[in-house]
């Protein structure tokens, strides 16, 4: 609107305009077939599920965090539905439950990383920046807000293996909390249908969202297991 303005207004008149190109700061290849493939950003700008932040915003909050001395943050399969936050922190005392609960209360669920990890120190560069680059290689040891306890016969097995499978994460809890370990609503529904599938039982939304551990789940999908066989036999001749 100001550019038809200022035509109207000085009487300039162009005979074509050139293409509109807006520059958004992504950094991309083409596949052979044609597809864009987002490969990050120039700057510190990052997308996931839909949610928009500043990744170095998001490193001052966790910084602040009680028990926390330095953490630098990694996005995991950027431009991909699956895209999510891994944190590295540095810490001599970690507290995972004071850090949890402290990042939840001041971030967008979706900007919660869905992974933790305690590592010694954080590499850097000759000038004194984190390398960021050399993240990919850096490992640790898992930070968590509970006790791990492993599973103890078939069913609990069952049941991390769908939760592992659905949060993408190679070691879960029969106490892990659903949204502690990086998991979101569109991944809930997921977990819905694995769970209906693997338990042939029909798996109530509000439910899922009142029992959130694997261990709270396993124990509801028995009861609603019980209660539809016993619907089932509600009608059949008893054995004396």
């Amino acid at each position: 609107m100001v550019i038809l303005a200022w035509m109207r207004k000085t009487g300039v008149v162009f005979v074509s305009l050139p293409p509109l190109i807006i520059l958004l700061g992504d950094i991309g290849k083409r596949l052979a077939d044609g597809q864009l493939v987002c490969l990050g950003r120039k700057d510190n700008q990052i997308k996931i599920r839909g949610v928009r932040a500043d990744l170095l915003g998001i490193e001052r909050i966790l910084q602040q965090a009680p028990t926390v001395s330095q953490c630098v943050v990694q996005v995991l399969d950027s431009g991909l539905p699956s895209a999510r936050l891994r944190a590295f922190i540095v810490s001599d005392k970690a507290d995972g439950e004071q850090i949890f609960d402290y990042v939840g209360q001041r971030l967008n669920q979706t900007l919660v990383p869905a992974e933790w990890v305690l590592v010694d120190t954080l590499p850097m560069l000759p000038n004194g920046k984190i390398n960021r680059k050399a993240l990919p290689e850096l490992t640790g040891a898992e930070l968590r807000a509970d006790v791990y306890r492993a599973p103890e016969n078939p069913q609990e097995q069952k049941i991390l293996l769908i939760w592992q499978q659905v949060l993408q994460q190679e070691r879960v809890g029969m106490d892990d909390h659903f949204f502690r370990r990086g998991g979101h609503s569109l991944l809930l529904m997921a977990l819905k249908v694995q769970l209906e599938q693997a338990f042939s039982v029909t798996v109530e939304v509000a439910a899922l969202f009142e029992h959130l551990t694997p261990a709270a789940q396993l124990v509801y999908l028995q009861s609603t297991g019980r209660q539809r066989l016993s619907a089932n036999c509600s009608g059949c001749p008893q054995i004396r």
